[in-house]
């Protein structure tokens, strides 16, 4: 559930920075980047979010039970959740088009991996 109060935002907040301080993503980040290589970008385009970045994203989604569109106006809405995320401005945060694209090709790139 999200935060309503100012009482339950600061809890939410605690809470993501202990997870910060306890788990290790930039390692975590480089597993999933074995596991699901990134696309190359020979094609041109925007340039994809760093993965590190992602996964925190994903890791807010399944703590808050959020889907696509919820978690792109939450990152808009909380500083706390752009603050774990490791955003700056508003213009950096990935919209839900780009949370599909990270979620899919983890999925294909772990089931690649399995059949390896």
């Amino acid at each position: 559930m999200l935060p309503g109060t100012r009482s339950e935002a600061q809890r939410a907040w605690r809470y993501l920075r202990l997870l910060d301080q306890h788990v290790n993503f930039a390692a975590l980040a480089q597993s999933v980047n074995y596991a699901a290589p990134r696309p190359s970008r020979q094609r041109g385009g925007r340039p994809p979010f760093p993965t590190e970045l992602m996964v925190r994203v994903l890791l807010i989604q399944q703590l808050f039970n959020l889907s696509d569109e919820p978690m792109e106006f939450q990152l808009l809405d909380r500083l706390s959740f752009q603050r774990f995320v490791g955003l700056r401005t508003i213009s950096q945060i990935p919209d839900r088009d780009h949370d599909l694209d990270v979620q899919a090709a983890n999925d294909q790139g772990w089931r690649q991996r399995d059949r390896v």
